[in-house]
């Protein structure tokens, strides 16, 4: 098993990342090979789990503002759920890296 997974043969991309190579170059999502090794060996460290426990709190925060704001509308609820979920997940991503909200709540 760990020759196959060090193997650089067995981690090339599928054909479908090749469509989007234009639009996001080749970066650790459509690179393969080498070149994504190196990357991924940059990035790793930065997704350790006791890195991440730090943030587990503004996720649980904003898991609950996000619950809060569907149970506040009441009834039937039609949203989309793309912008729904992109809303509260840019808020997390936004709290993590300034520690500022982008909606901050007026007392």
């Amino acid at each position: 098993m760990h020759v196959i997974l060090n193997n650089m043969k067995h981690i090339e991309k599928s054909i479908i990342y090749k469509i989007l190579i234009p639009w996001l170059n080749t970066g650790l999502l459509t690179s393969g090979g080498a070149k994504w090794h190196s990357r991924r060996k940059i990035l790793t460290p930065a997704f350790h789990f006791n890195v991440l426990r730090k943030y587990v709190d503004v996720l649980i925060a904003e898991g609950q503002r996000m619950t809060k704001t569907l149970k506040d509308v009441g009834g039937t609820i039609e949203k989309d759920e793309l912008t729904f979920a992109s809303e509260h997940t840019l808020n997390a991503i936004c709290v993590i890296i300034t520690g500022c909200p982008r909606h901050r709540q007026i007392a």
